[in-house]
């Protein structure tokens, strides 16, 4: 009879042995390659290495069945027909390298990894056609790498009941006829980007525990989303947010505790988008990219302040008009760098978004010329832009006008010289704003439109005048190539974003001794200053006849020649020295109408 330590030591022998652990990596590519593991290795709780799974015929691997943690990968790829699931597996619990599941056609599903916790690398499962949802992966809470679940054509990745930290990309994919895709509730921490995809969906929601992704945020590629729900408690993205290609997303709502974007924001390639309701407590942004959205109309999730570090680019939105968001408005201010074009108007320009944001003051002004005013009409006509005279172009710089300001080379449309009526443009005038204290010193200048009716009107034919100048008090005054310029006596108040009215005909404002015409209570700029020099002569060095003589040949008087010329006092269209309606008269008139040697000054200070 053996002596008791050693009947101890030899029933304890056949159990040591079957604890030995393999000291490398296992492959398993035969069933008899599982059944020999089972044998030699069985009760083996810690492999050190790799485990790969890959060939043809295995269907039993209960031999894993008291594995508890694979130190290394655990790779199944390329096995057929079976395992049809990953029983035997029941016991593990960590993977400190990667999962890789892929290409195992007749794999139904996952089950038999219930126990896993712990992925320390990545989790890729692919091409698995029978698989339809992630539920053998329940207790899985933390992925060390990347997690994506891809090319499966009836997936939805549910199941992942206990996920809340993935630290590198989070790609989940709905293949299935799914209307509603919900992202794991439980997910705390995305270290990389997160991403997802749906072929049915129609409504994405879920992850309302994550406060932060380490790396973009994607809301992309949707082709059926009309409902973004998701991420409710999302205050940071560390790359870029993409809201983009989204075939049928009219309102993106979402995300409205995110605060910062340390990357760029791309709202683009949208088919119907209308607006963008989210993002109302987004303080921090890298750059700002919207563009190729054709139905978005305005930006109102931006109407706060955002500071963008970058950049702004809003290209290509056709019926996008107002840009003038806070956000916005903030950069270009600081002279941030911008690019606007292809939106519609208001947004076209990176200096239409500049005047939206900063609201001029505008001056509604009311003048008459004597020239064209007819006292039965009450009105001026409009000969010049009947014949097609009145250029495109302001004509003042090219007379040698120096503007101040924003003033010069203003242009308009053939569309407003073809409004007829009341509103009909009779020619270019100058408004001048001039300082309250020194009404010498001009402070801003524009060219403007007049209408018959005596309204001074922007290049668009209809708006009042804006003036880039502060908030402040100016004297104001106006200017036309052929006649008497006219001041106010008092200064005007004016202030961005209101409007500044006078009426110059009603006599009671003007600066000066006579400084306009008045006929039948109407008073109105005097005619005949062909030279523009700020005096009206009939004879003498530098007189105004003469030039109407010279202009239509300077020998033969009653010649008379077309065109829009400063020559052409009663602006019809035609330079006329003798005859009746001639453009000599109203000068001699002008001057008293007796003593050719009389002169009218202008009453500019």
């Amino acid at each position: 009879m053996l002596p008791r330590p050693f009947v101890c030591a030899a029933l304890l022998l056949p159990l040591a042995v079957l604890a030995q652990c393999p000291t490398g990596n296992v492959t398993i590519s035969s069933q008899a390659d599982a059944d020999n593991y089972a044998l030699n290795y069985g009760n083996c709780d810690t492999l050190p290495g790799d485990l790969i799974i890959s060939g043809f015929g295995i269907s039993d691997l209960s031999g894993f069945a008291d594995l508890d943690m694979i130190t290394g990968t655990f790779d199944w790829n390329n096995t057929y027909p079976g395992p049809f699931d990953f029983t035997g597996f029941n016991s593990l619990d960590h993977i400190g390298g990667d999962l890789l599941v892929q290409n195992c056609q007749r794999l139904q599903g996952l089950w038999g990894l219930e126990q896993l916790d712990r992925v320390d690398g990545d989790l890729y499962v692919a091409g698995l056609d029978s698989v339809r949802d992630a539920t053998g992966l329940s207790q899985l809470s933390v992925v060390g790498g990347k997690l994506q679940f891809f090319g499966m054509p009836e997936f939805a990745p549910t199941g992942l009941n206990q996920l809340d930290t993935v630290y590198g990309d989070l790609i989940l994919v709905w293949s299935d006829l799914s209307l509603t895709c919900t992202l794991p509730n439980d997910l705390d921490f995305v270290g990389g980007e997160l991403a997802f995809g749906t072929d049915h969906g129609t409504t994405v929601q879920g992850g309302n525990d994550l406060t932060r992704i380490g790396g973009d945020l994607r809301v992309c590629c949707e082709p059926t989303m009309t409902s973004f729900q998701a991420l409710q408690s999302l205050q940071v993205v560390e790359g870029d947010l993409r809201i983009n290609y989204n075939d049928v997303l009219v309102t993106f709502n979402a995300l409205q505790q995110l605060d910062s974007v340390y990357g760029d924001l791309w709202i683009n390639d949208n088919d119907v988008l209308y607006s963008v309701q989210g993002l109302n407590d987004l303080v921090y942004v890298d750059g700002v990219v919207i563009q190729d959205n054709p139905q978005l109309v305005g930006l109102g999730a931006l109407d706060h302040a955002v500071e963008i570090q970058t950049s702004v680019q809003i290209n290509n939105n056709p019926a996008l008009a107002i840009c003038h968001v806070q956000a916005v408005c903030d950069h270009i201010n600081a002279n941030g760098a911008a690019t606007a074009y292809q939106n519609a108007t208001g947004c076209n320009t990176v200096p239409e978004v500049h005047a939206a944001c900063n609201p001029f003051p505008l001056l509604n002004v009311r003048v008459f010329l004597e020239g064209p005013y007819d006292p039965f009409t009450g009105l001026m006509h409009d000969s010049l832009r009947s014949a097609g005279l009145v250029p495109l172009a302001e004509p003042y710089t090219s007379l040698g006008y120096v503007h101040v300001g924003d003033g010069g080379n203003e242009s308009t449309t053939a569309g407003v010289l073809a409004a007829t009526g009341n509103d009909a443009i009779v020619d270019w005038v100058v408004l001048e704003l001039r300082d309250a204290t020194d009404p010498t010193t001009v402070v801003n200048t524009r060219s403007a439109l007049l209408q018959r009716d005596g309204d001074i009107v922007d290049t668009d034919g209809s708006s009042p005048v804006a003036m880039m100048v502060p908030d402040d008090d100016y004297h104001v005054a106006v200017k036309h190539r052929n006649h008497l310029a006219v001041m106010t006596a008092q200064t005007w108040a004016v202030s961005p974003g209101n409007t500044t009215t006078l009426d110059l005909s009603s006599g009671t404002i003007h600066f000066g001794t006579a400084p306009q015409r008045e006929v039948n209570g109407v008073y109105m700029l005097w005619a005949g200053n062909v030279e523009w020099d700020g005096l009206l002569k009939y004879s003498g060095a530098d007189n105004d006849r003469d030039p109407i003589l010279q202009t239509i040949g300077g020998s033969v008087p009653t010649i008379t020649i077309d065109g829009y010329h400063r020559q052409d006092v009663n602006m019809d269209g035609h330079v006329k020295y003798a005859g009746s309606q001639n453009d000599r008269d109203p000068i001699l008139g002008n001057i008293g109408g007796t003593v050719p040697t009389a002169t009218r000054v202008e009453q500019l200070p």
